[in-house]
């Protein structure tokens, strides 16, 4: 009887021993299972690791080459980060950590190594185009198409006279303007020298009075002068060119535009911009007149074609529009 609980004892112990040999080996197995995972996420990490780096200098076999490793990663990074979130301890918070932005950031990096692709191998099939280049292009050509201009090139010039010399013009001004401020003149002298005998020095205030009929005068002296200039527009890539040619004198005067310039026709313009003199000039009716106006890169407006008819206005502001937006990107 003895014996047999000795023997129960010694099968209590060894059962006691055999858990604790197996506990063991489950720790020891546990433990060189989070160090394959570990190796893993490191294999992983060493080949992501160059994916980040600048693609611009990289030729379109090593792009293809980043491309295809970008393909393997994606298909275990599921897999190599789950597995490791299972199992990591405290201690691989920073492994962990960088597995994890490294995985998040796979879409965009195959973005851009496929854009990149895109400059080196326009076409190829694993490339993707840039999205807002192409809309652009697409826009430009539309805009080509609208005007009637070649879709295989750069667009035409546009070459507009804005006013011809007019000898007519220039002696109606003239003998207008002189009448206009010779009698301006003598009646300033019979008034003023009238009131001087009655209010001495203050008859010389009349001056300030006769000043805006003298302006007047000098607005119709200017037109002569301006009547037998021949002005023409040139708009060349971003620039709007426009050049008076007169009296011996050549006036050129160079603007350029920005990207989102537009021509239009408008009475709400500064007038010195067209004459270079501070007045309001008038139509026949008493209105001010219309002009062309459009905003360079400084944006200052730009104002010119103020004699030509109304519908003329429309149709050079409606082509200047037309070939800004047909021009490519590199020209601005």
């Amino acid at each position: 009887m003895h014996s047999s609980k000795i023997t129960l004892r010694q099968l209590v112990n060894s059962n006691q021993q055999y858990n604790e040999a197996m506990h063991s080996f489950g720790e020891g197995q546990q433990f060189e299972e989070l160090e394959i995972a570990r190796e893993q996420v490191t294999r992983w990490l060493a080949q992501f690791a160059p994916l980040v780096d600048d693609h611009s200098a990289m030729s379109t076999r090593a792009v293809k080459a980043h491309l295809k490793t970008l393909g393997e990663l994606q298909g275990s990074s599921d897999r190599v980060l789950s597995n490791f979130r299972s199992m990591a301890q405290p201690e691989d918070y920073q492994l962990l950590s960088t597995l994890e932005s490294a995985v998040a950031q796979l879409p965009s990096i195959e973005s851009d190594i496929r854009l990149r692709l895109g400059d080196l191998a326009p076409g190829d099939p694993q490339s993707a185009p840039d999205l807002d280049e192409l809309q652009d292009k697409l826009l430009q050509r539309a805009a080509r198409i609208e005007i009637g201009a070649s879709t295989l090139g750069q667009p035409k010039p546009i070459n507009f006279v804005l006013q011809e010399p007019s000898k007519a013009g220039f002696i109606g001004a003239l003998v207008f303007g002189l009448g206009w401020n010779g009698f301006t003149l003598f009646h300033a002298i019979m008034m003023i020298g009238g009131m001087w005998k009655a209010f001495g020095l203050l008859a010389l205030l009349m001056l300030f009075f006769y000043a805006i009929f003298f302006g007047v005068g000098g607005l119709m002296l200017y037109g002569a002068y301006a009547a037998l200039f021949k002005e023409t527009i040139r708009v060349e890539g971003p620039e709007i060119i426009i050049t008076r040619v007169g009296w011996g004198r050549t006036i050129e005067k160079r603007h350029r535009m920005n990207r989102s310039a537009r021509a239009e026709v408008t009475r709400s313009f500064t007038p010195e911009q067209v004459m270079g003199i501070k007045a309001h000039p008038q139509n026949s009716d008493g209105k001010t007149q219309s002009a062309i106006v459009i905003r360079d890169i400084e944006n200052k407006e730009v104002v010119f074609g103020m004699t030509l008819p109304g519908k003329t206005k429309q149709d050079l502001a409606t082509q200047i529009n037309r070939y800004l937006a047909s021009l490519p990107s590199e020209e601005w």
